[in-house]
């Protein structure tokens, strides 16, 4: 996550969703080591096969787009597996 607006994006999104209590999103979240938005697409650089099929479920979608809306305009989330390491 090099880019600091990106960054702040993320760490606004991952706030909205503790406000809600959402803990299975923030317990997947942990898989994430990078991210990337173009135009309104952000993708998401995962270490687990977990993380990348809940991230890539219709219903976490679409829970991502619609909470991200005060933030950031969303219309598409991918999530990708890689090898590397999880953030902390």
């Amino acid at each position: 996550m090099t880019d600091p607006a990106v960054t702040k994006i993320w760490k606004q999104i991952l706030e909205a969703f503790e406000d809600k209590l959402q803990y299975s999103f923030l317990e997947q979240a942990r898989a994430v080591v990078d991210i990337k938005i173009e135009g309104d697409e952000l993708t998401l650089l995962v270490t687990t096969d977990e993380a990348e099929r809940f991230f890539n479920g219709e219903v976490n979608r679409q829970r991502l787009i619609i909470l991200s809306r005060p933030f950031f305009p969303l219309e598409k989330v991918v999530a990708k597996r890689v090898d590397a390491e999880p953030l902390r």
